[in-house]
C-alpha cells in the first residue's frame, strides 16, 4: 500500500492503475475477493482514463478470475468478451488467451461444455503459437479436467499426460502434484490404477 501512496502523491495515473491491480493480485491470492474486486476495479478505471489497453485487457481478466471464484459466470462472461476485442484489437495474443481460458471456465460452469473446450483449445492453440509454456500447461490441464468431467477419460488422460510434460518440464511442482492427483482419480474412476 506504501507504493500506492507514492503513486498517487506522483501523480503518475497509469502506473497507478497498475499498482492498483497489482494490489489486487494480492488481495486475490489471500482469497479476499471483495477486496481484490474493489482494487481491481480502481485500477481498470484508470487503466481505460490512461488509454493502457493492455493494463486495462489484463484486469478485465483479473476481475474474471474473481467473478469465476465467486462462481458468476455471467460476469466473467461480460468482463471476457470486452477483453477479447481489446485484445484482438491491440493485438496481444495473450491477453486473448488468458480471455479465452477463463471464457471456458465460466461456459464450464454454466455446462456448456462444447462451449468451454472450444475456448481452451483457442486458448491452448494461441499459448503454443506464442511459446507460453507455462499457459500452454494450463489449458493443457482445463482440457483434460473438462473431460475428466464428461467422463471421457481416455481422452483427458491424453491432455493431462500432455499438461504433465510441460510441467515436468518447468519443474512446476504444485501442478505436477495437481496432475498427478486428478490422473490418479481418472485411473480411480476407470478401475485400472497401475
Amino acid at each position: 500500500l506504501a507504493s500506492l501512496a507514492i503513486k498517487s502523491e506522483m501523480g503518475d495515473q497509469a502506473s497507478l492503475g497498475t499498482t492498483l491491480s497489482n494490489i489486487g493480485n494480492v488481495f486475490l491470492y489471500r482469497k479476499e475477493t471483495a477486496k481484490a474486486l474493489e482494487y481491481y476495479l480502481q485500477g481498470l478505471e484508470l487503466q481505460k482514463a490512461t488509454g493502457d489497453k493492455q493494463g486495462e485487457g489484463t484486469v478485465r481478466t483479473n476481475i474474471a478470475s474473481v467473478y469465476l471464484q465467486l462462481g458468476k459466470p455471467s460476469k466473467v462472461l461480460e468482463y471476457c468478451t470486452a477483453c477479447l476485442q481489446l485484445a484482438r484489437e491491440i493485438g496481444d495474443r495473450r491477453i486473448e488467451s488468458y480471455a479465452l481460458a477463463e471464457i471456458g471456465a465460466a461456459c464450464e460452469l454454466q455446462d456448456r461444455m462444447d462451449e468451454a473446450r472450444e475456448a481452451y483449445e483457442k486458448s491452448h492453440d494461441i499459448r503454443r503459437e506464442i511459446g507460453y509454456r507455462k499457459g500452454v500447461m494450463e489449458a493443457l490441464f482445463c482440457l483434460g479436467n473438462l473431460l475428466f468431467r464428461q467422463q471421457q477419460y481416455e481422452e483427458a488422460r491424453v491432455w493431462l499426460n500432455e499438461s504433465l510434460v510441460v510441467a515436468e518440464e518447468l519443474q512446476a511442482k504444485n501442478q505436477m502434484y495437481e496432475i498427478h492427483e486428478r490422473l490418479a482419480t481418472l485411473h480411480e474412476h476407470r478401475n485400472d490404477m497401475p
